[in-house]
């Protein structure tokens, strides 16, 4: 999803959406839903925060393999 003057992404519970996208449509907005069960930069989380701890428990941080360059000064 992409955020930008002439696009914005919004999150929250899903009759609160409804009625936005429904509102914006109205007013000749072109909208679309973005086919996710939930939005990880909202309370939604919540709900899956301990399989996530499961899922990734044995994940371990370490440095890099494959060297990474950048073209910003």
């Amino acid at each position: 999803a992409v955020n930008s003057p002439s696009s914005v992404v919004i999150a929250g519970d899903a009759e609160a959406l409804d009625e936005a996208l429904a509102a914006l449509e109205a007013d000749g907005v072109r909208v679309r839903r973005v086919a996710v069960d939930y939005a990880s930069h909202t309370r939604h989380v919540e709900a899956i925060e301990d399989a996530l701890g499961e899922a990734f428990a044995d994940i371990r941080s370490q440095a890099p393999l494959v060297p990474f360059f950048s073209t910003v000064t």
